[in-house]
């Protein structure tokens, strides 16, 4: 089961149900399911056209803050790394690990 089903599962919901639909009435009739999708672009063009004039400057301006949060987060997780480096973390991080593990070759230094 991959990770949406099980989380749908979790909250409650049922998903895939109009292909379960599909399929119990193709079963029922002898009938053969075809599954196919339309081009990204079309649902696009559909939900744009759904949405009001002030849901879509609020969408436009929420696309906007995402290149700004991915830097900011970039930012943060480089920092850290570097970081990490700089004080001898990562590797007694990795020979800790290797040492839970039952690596032979580990050693794990008191840092």
């Amino acid at each position: 089961m991959n990770l949406l089903c099980s989380c749908a599962l979790q909250m409650g919901l049922e998903t895939g149900r109009e292909f379960r639909a599909a399929r119990e009435a193709a079963d029922a009739t002898g009938a053969q399911v075809v599954l196919g999708d339309r081009p990204i672009e079309v649902s696009l063009q559909r939900a744009l056209a759904a949405l009001g004039f002030r849901r879509r400057l609020q969408l436009l301006g929420g696309l906007a803050q995402v290149p700004m949060a991915v830097a900011a987060f970039y930012s943060v997780v480089t920092r850290s790394v570097h970081d990490c480096k700089s004080k001898g973390k990562i590797m007694h991080i990795q020979a800790s690990l290797w040492c839970a593990a039952g690596h032979p070759d580990a050693a794990v230094s008191s840092v």
